[in-house]
């Protein structure tokens, strides 16, 4: 995860996660999946954890959270 936030000059992990949900509501949802799929396993499951229990301040929609479950 280190090196995908010092190639998107980003300081922590929240910081790539709202770069993921940027992505959605721009409807660039392959380029969200492709950031997420980046991601390692453990951060990715952490994600998905996290947009369920709306942890983040984002608003994903439930077919954003499905789509992003399936490439666990």
């Amino acid at each position: 995860m280190k090196k995908l936030l010092k190639t998107y000059g980003l300081k922590d992990d929240t910081q790539y996660w709202d770069m993921i949900e940027e992505s959605f509501i721009n409807g660039q949802r392959q380029q969200a999946h492709s950031q997420f799929c980046a991601m390692p396993k453990v951060v990715r499951k952490a994600f998905v954890k996290g947009a369920i229990c709306k942890d983040f301040s984002s608003d994903y929609s439930f077919k954003n959270i499905c789509s992003l479950i399936d490439l666990i």
